[in-house]
């Protein structure tokens, strides 16, 4: 069981033997190693008990001290020294790809992205344009009918709203007005 006590061991987990035992391979202590891969020292001591790290934090210990996750849960594999990613890849290991032809890759894939991205902006460009000469032509039309509505308003003779003897309301385009 991973991280279970061992009695042999004075209660220490195995995967804690197994941490202690890399960090001293690395000529660094339990509470340097934590702080190197951004941990609190308590965090560390914790892993002394029944509990371990799992996911980016277990990752990031085996990557500092140069062994694999595996190895420091279950012991199953020979603590092998990672590859050294600082330092670019010039040939290519069979089957995979160089780290220059991987970064250009990239590059060109980012490129692609950016001429789609580009296409999609004009696209939407040219639609809102559409949009927006549509509405103003749109308001330019009822400008005219309102326009053309008032002109015919203003020329209408006024009428008397109601037969009576003394004062009489007349409708204008200002609105009613009140002649005697």
């Amino acid at each position: 069981m991973i991280g279970s006590y061992d009695k042999k061991n004075d209660g220490i987990s195995p995967f804690y033997i197994r941490l202690e035992s890399e960090c001293k391979k690395k000529g660094v202590s339990i509470a340097e190693m934590a702080a190197a891969c951004g941990l609190g020292t308590s965090t560390a001591y914790k892993w002394k008990g029944d509990t371990v790290p799992y996911g980016k934090t277990l990752q990031t210990i085996a990557s500092y001290l140069g062994t694999t996750s595996d190895y420091l849960l279950n012991g199953d594999a020979v603590a092998a020294p990672l590859p050294d990613m600082s330092a670019p890849e010039t040939e290519p290991v069979s089957g995979s790809l160089s780290l220059d032809r991987l970064a250009s890759l990239w590059q060109q894939d980012r490129a692609e992205a950016k001429i789609r991205e580009d296409r999609l902006f004009g696209l939407l460009a040219e639609r809102q344009g559409a949009e927006i000469k549509s509405l103003s032509d749109k308001v330019e039309k009822l400008s005219e009918m309102v326009e053309k509505l008032t002109v015919k308003i203003e020329n209408q003779p006024q009428k008397p709203l109601k037969n009576s003897d003394s004062p009489v309301a007349v409708a204008s385009p200002r609105g009613l007005v009140v002649k005697k």
